[in-house]
């Protein structure tokens, strides 16, 4: 499927709930798009530990930029992180601010199938971390979550088509989480 105006995907999910895989897949049935995660940035390139959280916020700003740069030229992204719902407010939201085209897909397979699909990975955040973000990513919508543990990556990436565009704006948490 080719999207006639590029367009941003904010693809979330705790650790082992498919993000990887969906985003990927999202780019590839949607070109021309790209895949990044703030993974990428963290746990490779600049820091070993994750849990700094200004390496965090730097590696959002810099796909962020990325994203926008690539947009810009008419190339759709997917930019994946947990997104809890406070860093989505507070780190990713300004810097998007300005950018049009933009939906929230939340992956949750639940909590167990997460924990497991985690558990099988080389860099596993074991199933304490898996918890935390399962409870942090509960808090979204359902109806901006989509529930994969039965499902393809194929078949998620049509419920993320489905999604409105915009699907979380408003001035604060309040409007989303309220």
């Amino acid at each position: 499927m080719t999207i006639q105006q590029p367009i941003i995907v904010l693809l979330g999910g705790c650790s082992g709930s498919g993000k990887t895989l969906t985003g990927r897949t999202w780019a590839e049935l949607h070109p021309p798009a790209a895949h990044f995660s703030t993974d990428d940035l963290v746990s490779g390139m600049w820091w070993s530990d994750e849990a700094d959280l200004s390496a965090h916020a730097a590696a959002v700003a810099a796909i962020v930029a990325l994203g926008k740069a690539l947009v810009a030229e008419g190339c759709s992204c997917v930019l994946e992180d947990v997104f809890d719902p406070y860093d989505f407010e507070y780190l990713w939201k300004p810097l998007l601010k300005d950018v049009p085209n933009i939906k929230v897909a939340i992956l949750d397979p639940g909590l167990e199938v997460a924990a497991q699909r985690d558990s099988t990975r080389p860099a596993a955040k074991g199933f304490d971390v898996v918890a935390i973000q399962h409870a942090a990513i509960v808090q979204w919508p359902e109806s901006m979550r989509i529930f994969n543990s039965r499902i393809t990556p194929e078949e998620a990436v049509e419920l993320i088509d489905r999604l409105p565009m915009d699907n979380y704006s408003g001035p604060g948490v309040g409007d989303v989480f309220g």
